[in-house]
């Protein structure tokens, strides 16, 4: 591994701008991948006309607290001759706001009648962009720059407004042609950095592309930003047990994940955040690089340093949802000084002085230049007439397209479901077989829990004075792997589907290919771990000693620990969060074990338990594995006839209950992936 050191600068630049994203190597077509494209875009243009999100009454009294005392402080409360319009689309103004309300950026529409008022965090942002450039949107907190950023990527889509390619609205090409770098780097830690970009290669790029061609492309990409030397390292992370490669290291990696399918326009959402200057400088050397080699790049950028800022071209600067200046980065500085009269002191970062301006500041008395008014200077400006003019030009040639919502829900995975399946199955394997606490752990706690258990009731007697202790080892044996089992993955799920979820955005993966990969990939560890602690934990309690009940109880415990571990996915990938999804655990557990049949009599069910107890994992193994001890002829049929109605059950009945473990396997492993599918639907909704 490389320090950040070592990287030279410059190399970024030339590496990103010299990537042979297109063409032909050495002179050979290599059909399908690096043939021209049948169209390039040359611009994007958007006209977001409205972009809110509700609020419930109760929280607006408080809102409008908060808006007055602002009005207070600046004078704010002013009209605009700005239109809001409510649920019920009359126009409305909020007077007890002191004309339009605006609270961090966003103005709040009230609508008579209603229980919501509308909170605005856009309205009326008109821009454009063209292959060649690369766009700052910045502004304060809280201005709309990156909910600017989902809108024209269309990762948002609740928008009132179009977005244009070239002169024509988007179409499925356009998830192809873009790509979108996060500002959280979520990467699987144990995987290297070459391994990464190969499972990207095989699911992102086009399968009619040869594998040795995708190949090439990953180590064309790792050149371009400069991991050579950490091609082979682990990712690791913040939160993970791997130190792994460094921060800078990280947001370049995203950035190739990008370039993988050779973009034509690469969206950014704050690309340096979290990293220091010199790893921001060299990132954004590598988006200025590509935005040389033609293509466009559009980044939201906090606090940049004025060595990052002269590397934009142009720049759109946000303020409450709407634009305060559109134009050419180095016109800036020169448009607040000509048309505001605020210009910029010699030796200022222009950056930090624009949004100094931008800024609400509640500390001071009354701005220089009050943000309403900057908003109606631009509005009134004759950059902001000839925007709106070249907008309204394309919307009167351009022809219909689809609605975002339908285009967002039509796109097309590039790699196959069988592909995704196969690349999301090798990749959890080496995810799991190279954590290097989790499986030492998971072995370590089957190991030292048989030998616990197994010393604790060690070597009991075949006659009634051991029934008591017999029937806790086993209800022990039962709960241990349960709660082993579903805990597990409650804990790791739920940072692999966060994963996927962003894979999924990026029709990179699909639900049902990723959910069987995962499930397949646990199966050994489900089934290993069960063995070793039932073996070690059987032959020293004193079990029957009879290798066909050996066998149906190691069966059993194996089937319990899977079901475990389809309702710990079913609350993974219900809640979402590790941490409700292990809360959420012991809820059920408790009185699913409760009438299994030791504790409490399982004839004398609550009504409220019910459902509980008739889907409980924990009651079948129990009676199970019951059933297959006492059933040996160790036992006097006195003695097995006391325990069989003791605990509830009939002599035979081993079978349903190992049926009964199988359909809960499978029913609440089918239930978490209902769950996941809900979560990805909603993801685009």
């Amino acid at each position: 591994m490389t320090g950040t050191s070592d990287i030279e600068l410059g190399k970024l630049s030339n590496a990103s701008s010299n990537l042979k994203l297109s063409g032909s190597d050495e002179g050979q077509n290599r059909k399908g991948y690096d043939a021209p494209k049948p169209s390039s875009a040359t611009s994007l243009r958007w006209n977001i006309r409205k972009l809110s999100v509700p609020i419930k009454r109760k929280h607006l009294a408080r809102l409008q607290g908060n808006l007055e005392f602002l009005g207070q402080q600046h004078g704010s409360g002013r009209d605009t001759n700005m239109p809001f319009r409510g649920n019920g689309g009359d126009v409305l103004t909020n007077s007890r706001a002191g004309g339009r309300g605006t609270t961090r950026g966003t103005s709040i529409n009230e609508s008579l009648g209603s229980k919501t008022a509308e909170r605005h965090i856009l309205y009326n942002v008109v821009g454009h962009a063209e292959k060649g450039q690369m766009l700052a949107l910045m502004g304060a907190s809280g201005a709309g720059k990156s909910s600017l950023l989902d809108c024209i990527s269309l990762r948002n889509h609740r928008f009132e407004g179009c977005v244009y390619l070239d002169r024509n609205p988007v179409d499925t090409h356009f998830f192809s042609t873009s790509a979108y770098v996060h500002q959280v780097d979520l990467f699987f830690a144990t995987l290297t950095v070459r391994e990464h970009l190969t499972f990207h290669a095989m699911v992102r790029v086009k399968q009619e592309v040869p594998i040795a061609d995708r190949l090439r492309r990953v180590e064309e990409v790792i050149d371009a930003v400069n991991l050579t030397k950490v091609a082979d390292s682990l990712i690791g992370g913040p939160q993970a047990f791997i130190r792994g490669v460094s921060g800078g290291e990280r947001k370049r990696l995203s950035v190739a994940t990008e370039l993988l399918s050779d973009p034509e326009i690469i969206f950014a959402d704050e690309p340096t955040s979290g990293l220091d200057a010199f790893m921001a400088l060299s990132v954004c050397k590598i988006l200025k690089g590509l935005a040389d080699s033609g293509r466009l790049v559009a980044c939201v950028i906090h606090q940049p340093s004025s060595e990052i800022f002269e590397l934009f071209t142009h720049l759109m600067l946000l303020a409450r949802g709407q634009t305060a200046y559109f134009g050419t980065r180095a016109g800036g500085v020169e448009y607040f000084a000509s048309m505001l009269g605020l210009e910029c002191p010699q030796f200022y970062n222009p950056a930090d002085y624009l949004i100094e301006k931008l800024a609400v500041n509640v500390l001071l008395e009354k701005p220089e230049v009050a943000v309403e008014d900057m908003l109606r200077v631009y509005q009134s400006s004759e950059l902001a007439r000839d925007n709106e003019a070249w907008m309204a030009d394309v919307e009167e040639t351009a022809g219909s397209g689809m609605g975002v919502a339908a285009l967002v829900s039509s796109r097309e995975f590039p790699a196959t479901s069988w592909t995704q399946f196969v690349e999301s199955y090798k990749r959890t394997v080496k995810s799991y077989g190279r954590e290097p606490v989790l499986a030492k752990v998971r072995l370590g706690q089957a190991i030292s829990m048989g030998l616990i258990l197994g010393l604790v009731y060690l070597q009991q007697p075949f006659d009634s004075s051991a029934t008591k202790n017999r029937l806790g080892a086993m209800f022990l044996l039962i709960m241990n792997q349960s709660i082993a089992s579903m805990f597990t993955v409650s804990q790791v799920i739920p940072k692999d589907m966060a994963v996927f979820m962003r894979e999924y955005l990026t029709s990179a993966n699909r639900p049902s290919s990723y959910f069987l990969g995962l499930s397949l990939a646990e199966v050994p560890y489900q089934v290993l771990f069960p063995c070793i602690f039932g073996s070690i934990a059987y032959w020293l309690i004193g079990f029957a000693p009879e290798a066909s009940r050996f066998f149906i109880f190691i069966v059993t415990l194996v089937l319990m620990a899977n079901a475990s571990c389809s309702l710990g996915y079913a609350l993974s990938t219900l809640t979402g969060h590790d941490g409700v999804a292990v809360a959420l655990g012991p809820v059920l557990m408790l009185p699913m074990s409760l009438y299994a049949g030791v504790l409490h009599s399982s004839d004398h069910v609550p009504w409220y338990f019910v459902p509980l107890d008739k889907v409980s994992m924990i009651k079948y193994a129990f009676q199970a594995i019951v059933l297959n001890e006492y059933g040996s002829d160790k036992y006097t049929p006195q003695l097995r006839n006391f325990v069989f109605e003791y605990i509830g059950v009939q002599e035979g009945q081993i079978g349903f209950c190992i049926a009964m473990l199988v359909v809960l396997l499978f029913g609440f492993r089918f239930l978490a992936y209902v769950f996941l599918l809900i979560r990805a639907k909603r993801a685009l909704m």
